[in-house]
């Protein structure tokens, strides 16, 4: 049967079905019937030909190299996730855990032979994948095997092709859940023989599903699929032998099921023969998880109050939960913990009693110290061998987290401070600053590459990497916080806080973003500055784009914040509300708090080196000039600001202008009609006078 499915740019494409399919692809200039009638024989003769060396469906395999701490892969995993679920059992997926860029329990299992996966194929970087061994997705928008360019069009074309062997997968686990049989059956599906030279059979326990009830890592990733747990019998595999036509060769493994697999509901085998030298995949197939519920079993479950404590600066924490047996057998001797660093290390106790069916009972610990920063407990139970050394089914649902809470540090980190964004990786917050969000991603440090745009996006075009604050994926009202937690001011008789800033949006929008601070660990707080839509906005964005700053796009503010000197603990704290236009992105950079140490530097920098300050014409139409008198050799700058605060216009600079009488000239070009101030800056002296611009 021959069936035309159509002519695309200068080509005719031909299906044919027979025991296989053939695609022909001719290329033309003029069909015509004469044509037609001798590739319509080609056809035919190929259709026959083909017809006695039968192949099967090849089912692809895709290997993902991925991290729990790995924020890219949050950001791409979810994508990939559904490509491979909606492709259903026409794909294999096996996810490999990496030991970068942070902590991983999948990875720290059993390193080495993910470790092995990475030297073999060259893998510098998460997340990244490939098909079948040798193809990595490509694309306009991202490097070579990132998942983000994986599509559907690109899975049919490899669910597409044939191959000369099956592959048929099953495992059966023991009543102990202790150990697991494999058999593994390939099958030459063609009439010619199936050489095996440089073929090796590999064999992976996989689970196809790990479902924490925290992120074990620190992107936020929960969910897992398809993860490698161990090969079998190891990663050098098993060297196939020559198939004849026809025939089929069973593979029969057997392993010990490793302690650290999670649920054994969930446990899969996935098994793919591969040219060892040139890597390329020929088939792969995957075995099903096995209920386990038919054996019967002991299975435990914890819960625990929530985190309480007297305030935001209360470290103590006095730990206990409840331990119920939630299964058909006693739970005799038990080992359970809690952690308060993401489940990396845990304080345990172990519990002698019997647990019989439909019990619970109450474990408490002794009295703790909770760190700073977002903090939430994970309780745990069957931490070491329980029940007589039997395991349970699944270990993860043996875990129970507290709702999280934020703490701040104990105590004052310096008295002044400055935060510039550099050397911090992708959504890393730098020390000393803590975020508090709907998402993570709402603040966080990007750099050009993260964007997709080539300038330096630091302030003013002078660093890499700057914080970025997504307004634009917040509905109206809603918002994010930013705290630097805290400064002590006992000493200062002056302090002021500055940061660049760049903000693309639109006109008239509503965003806000303020500065808040406490004195009393944040049970109060006071608002100290505020700015709002157009004050914000440094340039127009793009409605249809992603706006990401050039070097002409920032400016500076400049805070006052005299009213909280002398404090010891002093928390600043930025807030972003979004106005909901869904195309803001503000950026801020060099956030630097500083201040004057002591009463008689303060008087010996308020000192007049600039006297005599006349502003003419006042009001503004043009341009001002700027006279003064300096009484020693100074650098002098002239600034002027709108009344929330935002430079307007350019600023005026002269270094080492002579003791006399001096004027400067600031041009208006473009400044809209309003009330603003001059701030004339002369060896850290400062005059503060006010205009009227008027159109």
């Amino acid at each position: 049967m021959l069936n035309i499915m159509g002519i695309n740019d200068g080509k005719l494409l031909f299906n044919s079905f027979a025991n296989r399919k053939l695609t022909i692809l001719y290329h033309y200039s003029k069909l015509n019937s004469v044509m037609y009638k001798k590739l319509l024989a080609l056809l035919l003769f190929a259709t026959w030909s083909m017809a006695g060396n039968a192949q099967v469906k090849h089912v692809p395999l895709l290997m993902e190299f991925t991290q729990a701490s790995c924020g890219p892969c949050a950001l791409q995993n979810p994508a990939l996730n559904d490509l491979i679920l909606n492709n259903g059992d026409d794909i294999v997926s096996i996810k490999v855990q990496t030991s970068w860029p942070g902590f991983d329990p999948m990875y720290d299992a059993d390193p080495s032979e993910s470790d092995y996966w990475v030297r073999y194929y060259g893998v510098d970087g998460v997340p990244k994948m490939h098909l079948d061994g040798t193809f990595w997705p490509t694309g306009p928008r991202a490097y070579e095997g990132a998942p983000f360019n994986l599509n559907q069009g690109t899975i049919d074309q490899f669910t597409s092709k044939m191959s000369p062997i099956s592959v048929q997968v099953s495992h059966d686990i023991d009543q102990d859940f202790s150990s697991v049989d494999v058999s593994v059956v390939v099958k030459n599906e063609t009439n010619k023989s199936f050489s095996g030279s440089n073929m090796y059979l590999y064999v992976a326990i996989i689970e196809k599903e790990i479902r924490w009830p925290y992120a074990p890592g620190s992107n936020g990733e929960t969910e897992f699929y398809s993860v490698m747990r161990k090969m079998i019998p190891g990663t050098g595999g098993t060297k196939l032998s020559t198939l004849s036509a026809g025939k089929e060769k069973v593979y029969n493994l057997s392993m010990d099921l490793p302690e650290y697999i999670y649920d054994v509901g969930q446990v899969a085998i996935v098994a793919w023969v591969q040219n060892r030298s040139s890597k390329e995949i020929i088939q792969a197939g995957e075995s099903a998880p096995i209920d386990p519920s038919k054996y019967g079993f002991a299975e435990m479950s914890v819960e625990a109050d929530k985190i309480e404590t007297s305030g935001y600066c209360d470290h103590t924490f006095n730990p206990r939960m409840t331990v119920s047996n939630n299964g058909a057998e006693a739970l005799t001797g038990f080992i359970v913990g809690y952690s308060i660093d993401r489940g990396q290390n845990f304080t345990t106790k172990t519990v002698e009693d019997t647990l019989a069916p439909g019990e619970s009972m109450e474990v408490e610990f002794d009295m703790a110290n909770l760190p700073a920063g977002h903090v939430s407990v994970i309780y745990a139970g069957n931490l070491g061998p329980a029940n007589s050394g039997r395991r349970e089914e699944n270990i993860l649902n043996n875990a129970f987290v507290t709702p999280e809470i934020v703490l701040y540090e104990e105590n004052s980190f310096a008295e002044e401070a400055e935060f510039g964004f550099e050397g911090l990786q992708f959504l890393e917050i730098p020390e000393h600053i803590i975020t508090e969000a709907f998402d993570p991603r709402l603040i966080a440090s990007v750099q050009a590459e993260n964007l997709g745009v080539t300038q330096k996006v630091g302030g003013y075009g002078k660093s890499d990497r700057t914080l970025i604050y997504f307004y634009r994926i917040l509905r109206a009202g809603f918002g994010a916080i930013m705290t630097i937690q805290k400064l002590d001011l006992t000493r200062a008789v002056h302090a002021e806080l500055t940061f660049d800033w760049a903000m693309g949006s639109v006109r008239n929008n509503t965003n806000v973003l303020q500065l808040m601070g406490s004195t009393d660990c944040g049970d109060t707080w006071k608002r100290i500055w505020r700015a709002t839509g157009d004050d914000l906005k440094t340039v127009d964005a793009d409605p249809n784009g992603f706006y990401a700053p050039s070097q002409d796009d920032w400016t500076t503010f400049e805070i006052n914040l005299d009213d909280f000197v002398g404090e010891e603990e002093v928390l600043l704290r930025f807030v972003m509300i979004s106005g909901g236009d869904g195309i803001s992105n503000g950026y801020m950079d060099n956030v630097k708090v500083t201040r004057t140490q002591t009463l008689a530097t303060y008087n010996q920098l308020k000192e007049e080196t600039i006297k005599g300050v006349h502003l003419t014409p006042n009001p503004v139409v043009d341009y001002l000039n700027i006279d003064f008198v300096l009484s020693q050799v100074s650098d002098v700058s002239v600034k002027v600001y709108n009344t929330a605060g935002k430079q307007v216009g350019h600023t005026l600079h002269q270094q080492g202008m002579s003791p006399g009488e001096h004027t400067l000239v600031w041009k208006r070009n473009g400044v809209s009609a309003g009330t603003y101030s001059v701030r004339i800056i002369s060896n850290n002296n400062v005059q503060t006078k006010q205009i009227v611009i008027l159109d």
